[in-house]
């Protein structure tokens, strides 16, 4: 399918959402991140709940990523634009990207997270839960690498920290066979879904 015509954030964008298969959702399918549970994206999905409620660290990271994706621009010297992005292959997985090259096929990933995970970056240390995601990304696009691009400001000449990650088929096989099985688990349209509007 490729890009989607979708604005991230809108009201169609969360919709969109709820019938695929994410690169933030895999993370919580494959059991690697701490803040969310099968069980309860299984009900985000079905519209049983609502989806996790914007706090002080997302927020703060949804107002520095533009200054961040600019600065990446710089870096590379290419522009990365935030897209949509539907696998040609499956389609029920997706990725909403921060950043997106199509001439270099190249995608960027952003994060402005708190210090010491920002600092371990120069260790090359990612979080396993950012690493599925950026392994979803690289799968759904085809993308031949991804720049995880850390900024946090606050650490004046360590603000930025850049990591190249390459697709890895293995795990990606892992997480397409895990990302399947959820998926059929939400049997879509199967019953009159709780409308909980969020």
């Amino acid at each position: 399918m490729g890009i989607i015509n979708l604005e991230q954030g809108s009201s169609q964008w969360l919709e969109y959402r709820l019938s695929k298969i994410m690169a933030t959702d895999i993370s919580v399918i494959n059991l690697s991140n701490p803040f969310n549970t099968e069980q309860d994206l299984w009900e985000q999905k079905q519209l049983i709940r609502p989806g996790p409620t914007m706090n002080a660290a997302m927020q703060r990271g949804h107002d520095l990523e533009p200054i961040a994706r600019e600065l990446a621009c710089k870096e590379f010297g290419i522009i990365f634009e935030p897209v949509v992005y539907e696998s040609d292959k499956y389609d029920w997985a997706a990725a909403s990207l921060d950043g997106y090259c199509k001439d270099n096929n190249i995608i960027l990933e952003i994060k402005c997270p708190k210090e010491k995970t920002h600092l371990q970056t120069f260790d090359q240390i990612i979080p396993m839960y950012y690493q599925d995601q950026m392994q979803w990304q690289l799968m759904v696009t085809q993308a031949k690498r991804c720049y995880y691009f850390s900024y946090r400001p606050e650490c004046q000449n360590k603000s930025i920290s850049i990591i190249e990650i390459i697709p890895d088929v293995e795990t990606q096989e892992i997480l397409i066979s895990k990302g399947w099985e959820f998926y059929q688990s939400l049997a879509f349209f199967s019953y009159p879904k709780n409308k909980y509007l969020y």
